[in-house]
């Protein structure tokens, strides 16, 4: 039976969620742990030319192999897009197995950000910024299949969930307001303010940033719900396969001596919707950009490379 999300707002003005399921009595982070040695529950980011899994028992971030450069994985955990530098610039877009087997450049599609893949891994939406045509600038969306492409828009950015569970919309922010694309009509319509939009895997909500506080909306723009403030959140709200678990980044103090420093300290963290409960799992960079994934083997991968160190 499928989880069903209803929100509400507690006395702070924070969204709790309730569902058919019974109230969790472990913490995040020890579910998180249950999770990931019994399916395979990770996050995984692609940075500094390596392919890391958190580690949600020991608090960590695990490398697992080497990566062309940051990019995106699709979300059945085969293929990955990413800027590809030949040693020459400008860098243009590459695919690969998440093992760089098969690498395929394609050189037309030229410094590739915001890089998003369709559930179905048959399309890609992404910002590109060519340097000799201005063919390929702004956001498009890649047809595999068809090899052709569609406009977005001529700025914007994309969040590695941007895509609806259908395939048929996708979400993106320009100039600090957020839209919603038709694949099938090519047109955009306006859902409000925010930044740094995500699609919940069940298709029900929008999870943006306005300022330091995330929140919800449906789809068509309706039901605007506060989900939590985090003081110092830099990143997405990436939602869990099954939406119960949210993780993002934000600033942490650094306490020495019993003062606090003022250093920029970035960790992973991991809430539960059900509950708010919430905690960190890895210490992570400013920029740093995950996913979700449900794969036993790049747990084992994990697994077998901390016990070797």
């Amino acid at each position: 039976m499928g989880l069903a999300i209803v929100f509400g707002l507690t006395s702070t003005g924070s969204a709790v969620v309730s569902g058919d399921v019974a109230p969790e009595k472990e913490s995040v982070r020890k579910e998180l742990s249950r999770l990931q040695q019994q399916t395979g529950l990770s996050l995984v980011t692609l940075e500094s030319l390596k392919t890391l899994v958190v580690d949600f028992r020991r608090r960590g971030l695990v490398e697992i192999g080497d990566a062309y450069g940051a990019g995106t994985i699709s979300h059945d955990g085969t293929k990955v897009a990413f800027g590809y530098f030949s040693g020459t610039l400008p860098t243009y877009l590459g695919i690969s197995s998440l093992d760089l087997i098969d690498f395929q450049p394609f050189p037309n599609f030229q410094t590739p950000n915001d890089m998003c893949w369709s559930n179905d891994g048959n399309m890609l939406a992404m910002f590109l910024n060519s340097f000799k045509t201005a063919q390929f600038f702004g956001l498009e969306v890649w047809l595999l299949k068809s090899n052709t492409t569609l406009r977005i828009a001529d700025s914007g950015s994309l969040t590695s969930q941007c895509w609806s569970p259908n395939d048929k919309q996708i979400v993106y922010e320009a100039n600090g307001i957020l839209n919603v694309y038709d694949v099938e009509k090519n047109v955009s319509r306006e859902l409000g303010p925010g930044e740094l939009p995500t699609w919940s895997s069940d298709g029900e909500w929008i999870a943006f940033l306005d300022h330091d506080t995330y929140y919800a909306i449906r789809p068509t723009g309706q039901e605007k719900r506060k989900l939590f403030r985090r003081k110092g959140a830099t990143s997405a709200l990436w939602w869990s396969p099954d939406s119960r678990f949210v993780a993002y980044v934000a600033t942490a103090s650094i306490f020495v001596g019993g003062l606090t420093l003022d250093v920029e300290n970035y960790r992973l963290r991991v809430r539960r919707l059900s509950d708010n409960s919430d905690d960190w799992v890895a210490n992570s960079g400013g920029g740093s950009k995950y996913q979700w994934l449900t794969s036993p083997k790049l747990l084992q991968e994990a697994q077998s490379k901390s016990a070797h160190k």
